[in-house]
């Protein structure tokens, strides 16, 4: 039985459910003891905060301890720091990209950067609000400002947001200021005023065109350890809450899974190598009009509907553990119009 360890479980209990199912031996961790999906798992530890300096050191010892084969981690923060130790423990880390690929994907500035030299007509035009101050290269900046102008000026509606965040936390949809001032001296003083009045930090936000979408949809893929996309399922988001997928129902649409093949092999050009479970977000306006909004490299919140419209993640797992040949579905194997309505349920335990 392989025996896996799973980060910052939180709520999910359905993904370790998941993975009892496919016949593995759960192992889970998480800060807070009462986090639900601890207690559906095979065996549980309490574990420390990411930021913690002892955070890798401790997720060690419980692999070596408990003789763990794989481990993933389910929440953002602690993506880079599993990436950044790749190298110490590569057969268990296998499922996560190297270092690079996970800043760039966690850092929504370097994510909309890089990927915007990928595919520029995919991608929402976007600002560090620090390039706003910023005068180390007068000249870069002014055109990087220059070239978001240029695509914002005539919108109603901007988007600020953190350059790390998720959840939709401090996400203000705004005016175009751009509009509205002269020069950017007094529209950087606004910005600044702007954030001081919310206590936050202006260095780490960015601004981004507002994208008047018609659909939102997530995109579940999995990728072999060549970085080649073994199987993907995409759902449109009906409902949200707290940033995660309440209502949903898969959707097959040709130019996505057309478009995600197209820029998987420019990513493996540029070895830039996603692995494992893998998500994509788009903002869809039609299908010659969306924006790739997003990459997380983890099992997605809502994977469960991929899981249930049979596309099983879990056997590809399995494939490349046991080194086995892999069927390389796409999108040809789960099913479209499959609904997920998700409600709260209970259960008590005494004495924590």
């Amino acid at each position: 039985m392989i025996k896996v360890l799973l980060s910052g479980v939180g709520r999910r209990v359905e993904l370790v459910n998941f993975f009892k199912e496919n016949g593995f031996f759960i192992v889970s961790l998480d800060i807070d003891l009462t986090s639900p999906a601890l207690y559906f798992s095979h065996k549980f530890y309490k574990n420390l905060k990411f930021d913690n300096q002892n955070f890798i050191s401790n997720i060690i010892n419980i692999i070596n301890n408990e003789s763990i084969d794989l481990a993933f981690s389910l929440i953002d923060p602690e993506l880079p720091i599993f990436a950044k130790n790749k190298e110490k423990l590569e057969d268990i880390f296998r499922f996560f990209p190297n270092y690079d690929v996970v800043n760039i994907t966690y850092n929504k500035f370097l994510f909309f950067e890089y990927f915007n030299k990928l595919a520029k007509s995919n991608i929402i035009p976007t600002l560090f609000l620090n390039d706003l101050i910023e005068i180390e290269d007068e000249k870069n900046r002014k055109l990087k400002i220059d070239n978001f102008i240029n695509c914002i000026i005539d919108d109603d509606f901007l988007v600020i947001k953190p350059i790390w965040g998720s959840s939709s936390k401090d996400f203000f949809k705004i005016k175009n200021i751009f509009k509205h001032f002269d020069n950017l001296q007094d529209l950087t003083k606004y910005l600044i005023n702007f954030f001081e009045i919310l206590n936050l930090d202006f260095r780490k936000f960015i601004i981004q065109k507002y994208i008047d979408y018609n659909e939102e949809v997530t995109v579940d893929i999995f990728y072999d350890i060549d970085s080649k996309v073994v199987e993907l399922c995409q759902r449109k988001r009906l409902k949200v809450r707290a940033g995660e997928v309440e209502r949903a129902v898969t959707v097959k649409y040709l130019f996505l899974t057309n478009f995600i093949l197209y820029l998987s092999d420019i990513l493996i050009k540029n070895d830039f190598k996603l692995v494992g479970p893998v998500n994509f977000q788009f903002l869809i306006k039609d299908e010659n009009e969306f924006y790739l909004s997003e990459i997380n490299t983890r099992f997605g919140g809502g994977y469960p509907l991929s899981y249930y419209s049979k596309a099983n993640f879990f056997e590809h797992i399995k494939n490349i553990f046991y080194n086995k040949n892999l069927n390389y579905f796409l999108d040809s194997r789960y099913k479209e119009n499959i609904y997920m309505l998700r409600y709260d349920s209970s259960f008590v335990i005494e004495n924590l």
